[in-house]
């Protein structure tokens, strides 16, 4: 079964030329060709099941000649808004692939920096977001710290200057 998104409009800032923002149409065919990527999932979520970007967890599509994140494009077909500067658009249900307008919200940058799962979210990690708030208030060299966290002197020193999970602070 597929979801069933409303409108036509999609707002789309005009980078080509720098001029004001503008509305395009978004063609029958590409609606089509986006809802092909689009399946419900018995929890209500709308999971994209398209072209995903290498780079990132979200689904890429295509319009013309420019490529917008799955989740953003529903958005922006549903509500027929501008898209708020400075903010990113988040599932706040927790799964990365859906793109469902109600599980969408628009959070500022800052707020989502701040959020204290991001770096125990990554499984590449060693440290928990307690150690580093330990690392960053010590006063211990960065060899003894490496030590004990099982970590290099460089990342230890990273977090200390904060270079490495900065967006966490004492």
């Amino acid at each position: 079964m597929r979801p069933f998104l409303l409108g036509e409009d999609m707002y789309c800032p005009n980078n080509q030329t720098g001029g004001a923002p503008h509305f395009m149409k978004l063609s029958k065919t590409d609606r089509q060709r986006f809802y092909k990527g689009l399946r419900t999932a018995e929890n209500g979520h709308w999971l994209w099941c398209g072209a995903k970007n290498k780079n990132r967890p979200h689904g890429s599509f295509k319009v013309k000649t420019r490529y917008f994140a799955s989740h953003v494009l529903a958005w922006k077909i549903a509500y027929r808004k501008r898209t708020p500067r400075n903010q990113l658009l988040v599932a706040t249900c927790g799964c990365r692939q859906c793109c469902r307008p109600e599980h969408l919200e628009w959070l500022a940058k800052r707020q989502l920096i701040s959020n204290t799962n991001r770096g125990t979210r990554n499984h590449n990690n060693k440290l928990r977001f307690e150690q580093v708030l330990e690392i960053r208030r010590s006063s211990e060299s960065n060899t003894i710290l490496a030590k004990r966290f099982r970590v290099s002197r460089a990342h230890v020193r990273n977090i200390k200057r904060g270079v490495a999970w900065r967006w966490v602070d004492v």
